[in-house]
């Protein structure tokens, strides 16, 4: 995979995730340790696999969702994740 800009995620999250994947990904920024599901193949599930390929975030390979509902990722942020993505989210807004 190709290296992950700042400015590569910003666009994916302005453009092509909806209020509502936003506002889990803020919401997950406010919650230390929080995890967030998604549905394979969706906006959601690439902006995290964008933030994954920049150690952004992590995928649970041990979730029990993601072994019950193989077709399910289950995501966290890393430190890294946390430190930037603050940053990166209010520059955006919410709509």
């Amino acid at each position: 995979m190709d290296e992950v800009t700042l400015a590569d995620l910003a666009l994916i999250f302005a453009r092509q995730m909806s209020a509502g994947d936003r506002s889990c990904v803020q919401a997950m920024l406010q919650r230390p340790g929080a995890q967030q599901a998604t549905t394979a193949g969706s906006a959601h599930c690439r902006f995290y696999e964008q933030l994954s390929a920049a150690d952004l975030a992590k995928l649970d390979t041990d979730s029990p969702l993601t072994k019950a509902a193989p077709f399910i990722r289950v995501w966290e942020l890393t430190e890294s994740g946390r430190a930037v993505l603050p940053g990166l989210i209010p520059a955006l807004g919410n709509g």
